[in-house]
């Protein structure tokens, strides 16, 4: 298997993805602005330290040897520019670009549901929707930037993934851990609008082997651009059912609307914001090897098992007391 090269190695997706490389004798470099993957030696593994937007770092690219390009950290036209320049005397490479499913919001208002892969035009300038705020838009905008970028370039193959919201294991934002604190509590949650919106997850591990597989039948496909999500379709009363499964717990839900949480300046739930968002996920079939797939409902457990573990705040904590305060005026569960 060819040499790979991983930019952002010390992601949780990126630090599965080298673990799986490495256990399979695959030579990896990564470049990280950190340094060294925490916990993992091997003498198949070379870490180089720099940063991204500084060119000079990536000058130390041009003494090693690679076939294949991970890219889990370009998130704007500035980034990407730097990498491509760099890799820019190795057109015969084949480069996998993490972008996201966050540029189907670009046509958020043409398009509310069915999205596919060829529905976003990353040549077209979109209006910015009023839906989101500047950072968001900065990065929706950005990932698009990315594509477009990475499409026009020389590089002879070409893979864009655009997954929906990563999940698992060390998930630096613990953004199911909202959930998991409030059903362990036993306080009961509250969920805006009855929580019936739609959405799809990842779990790091899958994403993970996806781009495992892709690596190693590199001479699959020539090009490709897939969403990248599970297939089951989640809502955020079907999330707190399924914890409650792993603890035989049935906690209770409590219905607000949106603008409770506005009025308490209380962080909402995390997923399934805008109302439907199922994506188009038959290309991902096609390609994606469906025996090495873990199921939702271990994957929870295992989210489940790490937070009974470590008992991680979720970055909604310290709006508890509010939410609680509102629970006590509320008398119908679900």
């Amino acid at each position: 298997m060819s040499t790979v090269l991983v930019f952002g190695g010390n992601s949780f997706v990126g630090r599965e993805l080298v673990e799986m490389l490495l256990s399979s004798g695959t030579k990896v470099v990564t470049f990280n602005r950190s340094g060294n993957v925490p916990g993992i030696e091997s003498d198949q593994l070379l870490t180089l330290k720099g940063d991204v937007t500084k060119r000079e770092d990536l000058d130390q690219l041009a003494d090693y040897q690679f076939e294949i390009v991970v890219d889990n950290i370009s998130v704007n036209k500035s980034i990407i520019s730097n990498l491509l320049e760099a890799l820019s005397g190795r057109s015969e490479i084949k480069y996998l670009l993490t972008s996201s499913s966050a540029v189907y919001h670009l046509i958020r208002n043409q398009k509310e549901n069915n999205f596919k892969e060829s529905d976003v035009d990353v040549y077209h300038q979109y209006e910015r929707n009023s839906l989101f705020q500047d950072r968001e838009w900065d990065y929706i905008q950005g990932k698009a930037d990315c594509e477009r970028l990475l499409l026009d370039s020389n590089v002879s193959q070409k893979m864009i993934i655009r997954p929906n919201v990563i999940l698992g294991k060390r998930d630096p934002i613990k953004r199911t851990n909202y959930f998991l604190e409030r059903v362990h509590d036993k306080e009961g949650v509250l969920l805006p609008d009855e929580g019936h919106n739609t959405y799809h997850l990842v779990y790091s591990t899958n994403m993970a082997r996806f781009y495992f597989d892709l690596i190693k039948n590199s001479n699959n496909k020539e090009n490709l651009i897939v969403n990248y999500a599970q297939d089951e379709i989640f809502t955020n009363r079907k999330m707190i059912s399924m914890i409650d499964k792993c603890n035989n717990f049935e906690t209770p839900i409590f219905n607000v609307g949106k603008e409770k949480f506005v009025e308490n300046e209380i962080t909402p739930p995390p997923f399934g914001k805008w109302g439907k968002y199922e994506l188009d996920l038959t290309l991902l079939k096609e390609v994606e090897s469906q025996q090495t797939i873990i199921p939702v409902v271990d994957w929870i457990k295992d989210l489940n098992d790490e937070y009974l573990e470590l008992r991680e705040e979720s970055y909604a904590f310290s709006f508890r007391e509010k939410e609680r305060a509102i629970i006590k005026t509320l008398g119908t569960v679900k």
